[in-house]
């Protein structure tokens, strides 16, 4: 009789430990995923390489493109600055022109 309620308490114990085994097969199945995915999206698994494109690559190709922006930008206000002086040294030459062809005779 001892022996019997020894082994059903062993049985017992066992049925217990494999419930809350399951259980927690359970509960950790749809745990890790989620847990992955988290870690995932605040950034502690990346791809190297495109982590070097981001923080190496991409700020100096900004900044040589930025440079060659400013230098056509400059080319183009030199332009227009020797453009305006050039229009402005024609307009006064025509005046001076044609003062002297209306006033001489």
């Amino acid at each position: 009789m001892k022996q019997q309620r020894e082994v059903l308490l062993k049985e017992k114990e066992t049925a217990e430990k494999i419930a809350a085994r399951a259980f927690a097969q359970s509960y950790l199945a749809d745990l890790v995923p989620s847990v992955f995915g988290t870690l995932n999206d605040n950034g502690y698994f990346y791809d190297p390489v495109e982590r070097d494109v981001e923080n190496g690559f991409m700020p100096w190709i900004m900044e040589q493109v930025e440079a060659e922006i400013n230098k056509s930008l400059l080319g183009r206000t030199m332009l227009d600055c020797k453009c305006s002086n050039l229009i402005l040294l024609l307009f006064k030459l025509s005046i001076l022109i044609y003062m002297k062809l209306k006033f001489e005779p």
